[in-house]
This record gives C-alpha cells, sequence and structure tokens, in this order.
C-alpha cells in the first residue's frame, strides 16, 4: 500500500505543510496538493480533483 500516496490539499500553507509532514516522518507516502505544487488542486477548478486524486489512497 505504500505506493499509493495520501493526497494532502492545502499542503504548502501552515497546517497542510504541518500534516505533510509529520506523516513522511511516519514513513508514509505523501502526495502534496495545492494551487501552486507540482500536484495542483483547486476546489474552484474541478479540472484539478480527479488528476491529484488519481492513485492515492486517502486524502
Amino acid at each position: 500500500m505504500q505506493d499509493r500516496p495520501i493526497l494532502v490539499i492545502g499542503a504548502t500553507g501552515k497546517t497542510g505543510h504541518r500534516v505533510a509532514s509529520r506523516l513522511e516522518a511516519q514513513g508514509l507516502s505523501v502526495r502534496r496538493g495545492a494551487r501552486s505544487s507540482a500536484t495542483p488542486f483547486d476546489w474552484e477548478a474541478p479540472v484539478t480533483w480527479v488528476p491529484a486524486l488519481r492513485g492515492a489512497r486517502a486524502a
């Protein structure tokens, strides 16, 4: 299950960054999603939702 990352939405923000970092510190695979990240995710742009969630085991 390690090959399927956990999507952290808002990972460039204060809370999201901390959540993503703590998950990674536990050895979990993380996908960082945000408007300005390598994995674009924007609540106001539904076209970004499916690509960001594809293959993720949780969000």
